[in-house]
């Protein structure tokens, strides 16, 4: 009994101790999401050699409005940042300088195309020359009826799509109208165009020459189907997706169908060319990399992915239906990495090298790179 006595103070502090601690876990405030995200912009310190990535810049805009970001677009080695009160801001993509700032008080449509040293910006339904090294905005062009989707530059000249199912080409600098096509329906992704000729799609593809206007060739599904992509064209096909989840392939010559393949959920966005591969995203959501060697065959699918940020040598960066970012393998589609960013935060990738920027809404920007 008196051993028993001598030991029973101590188990009651040891059991003091323990209360306290779990008391202490429980009153713990829970840890942020952000600070689990290896890209969150906010974070002092990048180290990535693990993912293949290094850090290239981390830039602050600074005072501006608030909400202060609404869209990041890469633009031929800018980066224009823009806010939802029309503040555009332009930056050196390299290196992450600040260089100047405009206003476009209706906001951007969609992103600015490259034009040579300058840009064009849609905004509402005109079209201004904007000088991204000085800030400086042309004259603006009141455009026939409101694009739903970027012009396309051709020669001297822009082909505009709008959401009236007009294509138009304009001559510049004084905008005259060279020649109009229609197509039936709202076109919602920019034309493409190969060896003198626009393709697009709304619920048919038309084919026309970029000289002239000379329609050569429309084709639309059977019914119910419906088309619901934008077209990729690669090496004499055309390819484009419908609302039932079946891929396309037309020749680009006349527009026959040459095979068509189930992905089991309605195709979103525009297909993708990769080198010999086709990405091709559905609304499940999921990316499928089919062969462009033996059409038809999928090689290989990645659930959660939405679209596609920017390709790398072996690696494809996809942007995840949770906020994420994830690596994948180029050839066997298999997850490298994945990180799951704050959920305010904003993604766009660079179109012509493997580079992507990931920013917050409160103006931090961070750009990526990867490694050689």
């Amino acid at each position: 009994m008196r051993i028993a006595s001598r030991r029973w103070p101590a188990c009651l502090l040891l059991m003091g101790a323990a209360l306290l601690m779990s008391l202490g876990a429980g009153l713990a405030p829970p840890a942020d999401a952000s600070e689990s995200s290896m890209l969150d912009p906010a974070n002092p310190v990048f180290d990535l050699e693990d993912q293949g990535l290094k850090p290239l810049w981390v830039a602050e805009l600074g005072r501006i409005s608030e909400p202060r970001l609404k869209a990041l677009y890469p633009v031929d080695g800018w980066l224009v940042a823009e806010t939802p009160t029309g503040e555009v801001h332009v930056l050196d993509a390299r290196r992450g300088t600040w260089k100047n700032m405009q206003v476009f008080a209706r906001g951007l449509k969609f992103s600015p195309i490259a034009d040579g040293d300058r840009m064009l910006v849609v905004s509402a339904s005109r079209l201004y020359p904007f000088d991204p090294a000085t800030g400086q905005v042309g004259e603006g062009h009141r455009l026939a009826a409101p694009p739903f989707a970027p012009p396309r530059l051709w020669r001297d000249t822009i082909i505009v799509p709008t959401g009236n199912g007009l294509l138009t080409r304009l001559s510049r600098p004084d905008y005259r109208r060279i020649w109009l096509s229609s197509i039936r329906g709202p076109i919602w992704h920019q034309p493409t165009m190969v060896g003198g000729r626009v393709f697009a799609s709304a619920s048919e593809v038309i084919c026309v020459q970029a000289e002239d206007g000379l329609e050569l060739w429309r084709w639309e599904p059977r019914r119910p189907a419906r088309l619901n992509s934008g077209i990729a064209v690669h090496e004499g096909r055309v390819y484009v997706g419908d609302n039932l989840g079946d891929l396309y392939a037309l020749g680009a010559e006349f527009g026959d169908l040459r095979w068509q393949k189930s992905l089991g959920a309605p195709i979103v966005g525009r297909p993708r060319v990769v080198e010999d591969r086709l990405l091709v995203f559905t609304s499940k959501p999921a990316a499928y990399c089919v062969s462009l060697e033996d059409e038809r065959e999928v090689l290989w699918s990645y659930e959660g992915a939405t679209e596609l940020v920017t390709a790398g040598r072996e690696r494809l960066y996809l942007r995840t239906d949770d906020n994420g970012i994830a690596a994948v393998s180029a050839d066997r589609g298999e997850e490298l990495w994945k990180d799951v960013l704050p959920a305010d935060c904003l993604v766009s990738g660079d179109p012509e090298r493997a580079v992507f920027y990931v920013a917050n809404r409160q103006g931090t920007i961070a750009a990526f790179e990867e490694l050689d």
